[in-house]
């Protein structure tokens, strides 16, 4: 029998032979006993396998009640009496008994019933703690609540204070405060970043830039956007591919990450060489890139823990004449704009803690491995989306509203995975048909966790971790089934799900970039497929599988698509 999994044997007080027969059945089973004279004792840690033989008259268990024996809690009990009449035996079911037996079975039989019923025990706290860990989540997320208004309320005072020094410096300060109202409304912490770096740009008209984040003892570029290669018709992506920079006092983003101070430099490439730092040309070498002139700013949460640093490079008039340096009218810009951006990020930095701590819960591959799988179908479902919403004309700011609710949906698409047993998520082969119905079942799962939940992202997510895994043909799931209502034991797997624009846009874009990032990944079941064999894949699945326009995007948007698997690769 599994662990620490107690089974109580109540058996009548005067049935010495049947007593003395339940040892012996239970020493050749190889259960542990624990003898109890007419009290529950606490097991010892340790102990396996335990059957505990607990003396209680049959009187004692008629008076039991829904929560079972006084003392024994919830753990499963069975009843041993030569009392067997229907009344006595529907008396003990009542009263919570698992089992009655009337006449002991042969030892091995008596030894597969208590395992049976110690698994069932086992399985049941399991989908209790699982529950009550959702739970937990949800209040976390509730709670999150007043901290993000509190951060709203700086947010204000900061841009209030802001539109006091309007009068001074015009419509560039007044963009600020523009920028600030929408960095408001932006929750997904990668958009936000792209954000703020696109803004940045703009206030002092800088034809390239970059955001970097830290890694452990380096920073990673996570952004780069560059006007010279949109000009030049070269292949554009706004995410960098993951440049890395040590955090050394040798480099110009390393030293302003260390020293929370800027610096600006009029030449990158004539840096005295008693600054004590130096440009780290590796960008230009790869793209062919020329930078000059550079301002490298820290970007601090409110209380002033690094989150990175913001740089630009190559700044130029209103006419668009280049700019010998960033003056000082530019870094007070800046600064005034890493002010209000910090108290976004600082809220888009908790809630992506939260969503990556509600994933790790539930251990939906190994660990090593969730938080990238997350982003990258993160990252191409904004792609996808973008793609999508270009086609159909739909207005800037509604889009970027409906991608940031969409980036964070898609890091939860796979949360009911909390639900799933490990033998059946890692198994290193085929699912049997038991097993592929249990599987589909974390669809369900996962919707329920954003039932009760109040963040403005919930029904999307309940809808992408519902939907994500039908198909175009209509041959996924779990198609109309209502999450609320379906029993999550199921006895055969779900045949048919929904079809065709049936199927919601956000959970056919989720579902695509799923499925990519799991061919081109390794799994407990198969190496990674190299890219040539995933295109032809999704290709030929085009009007079955997935949504063929879908697809099209998918092949245009290549380039970003790839930008995005290369930012989060795997750790291992």
């Amino acid at each position: 029998m599994p662990e620490s999994c107690p089974i109580e044997l109540v058996v009548a007080i005067d049935d010495a032979n049947t007593i003395r027969e339940i040892r012996s059945r239970l020493a050749e089973s190889h259960a542990a006993v624990t003898w109890i004279v007419r009290e529950i004792q606490e097991l010892s840690s340790g102990t396996s396998a335990i059957a505990r033989l607990a003396l209680i008259d049959l009187e004692a268990v008629r008076g039991m009640g829904e929560d079972g024996p006084a003392g024994l809690g919830d753990v499963p009990f069975i009843v041993v009496s030569d009392k067997g009449s229907p009344r006595d035996t529907l008396e003990a079911f009542t009263s919570g008994a698992s089992d009655f037996f009337t006449t002991l079975p042969e030892p091995l039989e008596f030894q597969s019933r208590l395992r049976r019923h110690a698994l069932a025990h086992a399985a049941d706290l399991r989908h209790r703690r699982s529950s009550q860990s959702a739970v937990q989540i949800s209040d976390q997320l509730r709670s999150q609540n007043a901290e993000l208004q509190e951060l709203n309320s700086m947010f204000r005072q900061s841009i209030d204070a802001l539109r006091d020094k309007v009068d001074t410096q015009g419509v560039r300060l007044q963009s600020i405060g523009n920028v600030g109202i929408e960095l408001n409304e932006i929750r997904d912490l990668d958009i936000l970043m792209q954000h703020v770096l696109t803004e940045a740009r703009h206030l002092v008209r800088a034809e390239a830039g970059a955001i970097l984040t830290r890694d452990e003892d380096d920073l990673v570029v996570r952004f780069v956007q560059n006007d010279a290669h949109l000009q030049s018709g070269r292949s554009f992506v706004d995410l960098a591919g993951g440049f890395r920079v040590p955090i050394s006092h040798g480099s110009i983003s390393g030293r302003v990450s260390i020293t929370g101070e800027h610096v600006n430099v009029e030449d990158v490439y004539k840096i005295p060489a008693d600054a004590g730092y130096h440009f780290l040309s590796s960008y230009d070498e790869r793209t062919g890139y020329r930078t000059k002139a550079m301002l490298a700013y820290p970007l601090k949460s409110p209380n002033g823990d690094p989150l990175g640093v913001l740089q630009l490079a190559n700044p130029s008039t209103p006419d668009g004449q280049p700019k010998a340096r960033f003056d000082t009218e530019d870094v007070g810009l800046i600064r005034n704009l890493a002010s209000i951006a910090s108290v976004a990020l600082e809220r888009a930095r908790i809630t992506r803690s939260l969503i990556e701590r509600m994933i790790a819960m539930a251990e939906i591959h190994d660990p090593k491995e969730t938080g990238a799988h997350v982003k990258r179908v993160a990252g191409y479902s904004r792609v996808l989306f973008e793609g999508w919403a270009k086609r159909r004309g739909m207005p800037q700011i509604e889009m970027e509203r409906q991608r940031d609710r969409l980036s964070i949906a898609a890091m939860l698409h796979d949360v009911g995975k909390i639900g799933i047993p490990d033998a059946i998520l890692k198994k290193p082969g085929r699912l049997d048909p038991d097993e592929f119905a249990r599987m589909q079942m974390h669809t369900l799962i996962g919707a329920r966790l954003f039932e009760h939940t109040h963040a403005d992202f919930d029904e999307l997510a309940r809808t992408v971790a519902l939907h994500h895994h039908e198909r175009w043909d209509g041959g996924g799931y779990p198609g109309a089934l209502d999450p609320d209502e379906v029993d999550l034991a199921p006895t055969e797997p779900i045949r048919q799900g929904l079809a065709g624009e049936d199927i919601p846009i956000e959970a056919r874009i989720v579902g695509l970039a799923d499925v990519y990032d799991a061919l081109c990944s390794v799994r407990s079941y198969k190496e990674a497929w190299p890219e040539e064999r995933v295109l032809a894949e999704i290709q030929e699945l085009s009007g079955t599988h997935f949504d063929p326009e879908l697809v099209e995007i998918f092949l245009e948007e290549l380039d970003r698509i790839r930008a995005v698997r290369d930012t989060h690769p795997r750790k291992f």
